[in-house]
């Protein structure tokens, strides 16, 4: 048995996605696997259920509480949440090792510092057999020196993971770059630190029958809305070329963390109004793809501190829209990589300027040949299926 640990399920994000690609992986590598997760994960994604089991966490919906980034009550109301969900969700979990004799298991999900703790403290734990993934590479503490709260956490987090990272635990991450920076961040070897792909499933649209080009072009900004994924710092660049570029601006996402105001006074603050079409809401997997067909250009304007790997990168290349991603980023190596969009500079204002003017002038002409079929073929769940089997094999092993 396979033990995947996802607290968050449903509830936010991209969480449902991610973790059935994982699991329809895991399944295609030979294993049977129960997950321990919300009581709103939709198992029909899961390819072939008599080898899938679901445990259920009984969790709050973290969509109930709205975390405002500027404000301490809102902050701490919403750390609160997440912190009791997951010492309630590892209950469930627990019981998941006592009754399976497990083969492995992965914490792929929940809050970063809760499951460095279980970890940390669950002694009786062959940790040659446990993961965790990593999902941002975001502990260097210099960036928190402005933020006493984050930087406690951080702190707090690094020295558990520094202490973890010691012994025999797997470390993932989602790619080449967030690999690098953590071991750097953590004082280890780049081959302490192994990685998977974010799984893409194969879309039924095919990207091989050019779609035409929208005029004015279509920018999305797509997912939930955090204050480090810059969407200030890309309205800030639009207003600037507003007057010479013709462009529509979507921001579909849920604006939970930050609340709709934050948004709105964007949009007003820049003059964006007629520009922009907003679709602020909690959106499913099928809306996901639908708007990132309907656009021409998927930007993502994140700041330094977000080293990751979206899975709104893995979406818009899986279906046949280039992205405009940072430098430094596994999203921007991946855009380097594949050949499936521009990167540039994060946090620098007159770079972001140059890339969307440039991107929207390429795609207009058409001259632009992404490489979207070999990014898919190294992200398909078979293959980080087989990756993570490979690795914890290797683990159990030595």
């Amino acid at each position: 048995m396979y033990i995947l640990y996802n607290p968050q399920g449903n509830t936010e994000g991209h969480s449902q996605q991610y973790a059935t690609n994982i699991v329809n992986g895991l399944i295609n590598a030979g294993f049977n696997v129960e997950m321990v997760t919300s009581q709103d994960f939709d198992p029909s994604g899961v390819n072939n259920s008599s080898r899938f089991k679901v445990r259920h966490t009984e969790i709050a919906d973290t969509r109930s509480v709205t975390k405002n980034d500027s404000g301490f009550i809102g902050r701490l109301a919403y750390g609160t949440l997440i912190l009791k969900n997951n010492f309630k969700s590892f209950r469930a979990l627990i019981k998941s090792i006592k009754e399976n004799e497990f083969l492995h298991l992965s914490i792929i999900g929940g809050d970063t510092l809760s499951n460095l703790m279980f970890l940390f403290f669950s002694f009786r734990l062959d940790k040659s057999k446990c993961s965790i993934t990593i999902h941002n590479a975001d502990y260097d503490l210099e960036l928190y020196r402005h933020d006493f709260a984050r930087y406690v956490f951080k702190l707090v987090s690094k020295l558990l993971l520094k202490s973890l990272v010691r012994g025999r635990l797997v470390v993932f991450t989602h790619g080449e770059i967030m690999s690098k920076v953590l071991a750097e961040q953590l004082g280890c070897s780049n081959e302490r630190i192994d990685f998977y792909r974010v799984p893409a499933a194969r879309s039924k649209s095919s990207f091989i029958v050019k779609k035409p080009v929208n005029n004015p072009v279509r920018l999305l900004f797509l997912g939930v809305i955090r204050y480090d994924k810059g969407l200030d710092i890309l309205c800030s660049c639009l207003s600037e070329i507003k007057s010479t570029t013709q462009f529509e601006l979507i921001i579909a996402g849920s604006p939970i963390q930050v609340g709709k105001t934050y948004v709105y006074s964007l949009i007003e603050q820049f003059n964006l109004a007629d520009r922009t079409r907003l679709e602020l809401r909690y959106l499913s997997d099928s809306e996901v793809e639908d708007f990132i067909i309907e656009a021409d250009i998927t930007v993502l304007p994140y700041r330094k501190t977000f080293i990751a790997k979206s899975v709104v990168m893995s979406d818009t290349a899986r279906l046949g829209t280039p992205a405009i991603a940072t430098i430094g980023s596994q999203n921007g190596f991946d855009v380097n990589e594949f050949d499936v969009g521009w990167p540039f500079i994060s946090e620098n204002h007159h770079d972001l300027v140059r890339i969307i003017k440039l991107a929207i002038d390429e795609v207009l002409e058409g001259n632009s040949n992404f490489g979207f079929s070999s990014y898919i073929e190294e992200h398909l769940p078979s293959s980080v299926g087989a990756k993570i089997k490979s690795v914890m094999e290797n683990s159990s092993a030595k």
